[in-house]
């Protein structure tokens, strides 16, 4: 794995991390979900090009 792919996971985990901690904020529920889930796609969405960008596929193709 280069060093730009270990960064590029390092900042995947920067993202989670940051999440969980603004679990310590106090703001309404709907807030936090709303954070956690955009946060959560957006990761997901990195880690999906991430794999899909080193496979000689696509995983995820055949999904709905």
């Amino acid at each position: 794995m280069t060093e730009e792919e270990l960064d590029e996971l390092g900042q995947m985990s920067d993202s989670l991390d940051s999440a969980l901690a603004m679990q310590a904020v106090s703001l309404p529920p709907q807030m936090h979900i709303e954070g956690m889930t955009a946060v959560m796609e957006e990761v997901r969405d990195k880690l999906r090009r991430f794999v899909v960008d080193r496979a000689d596929h696509d995983p995820w193709e055949h999904q709905a």
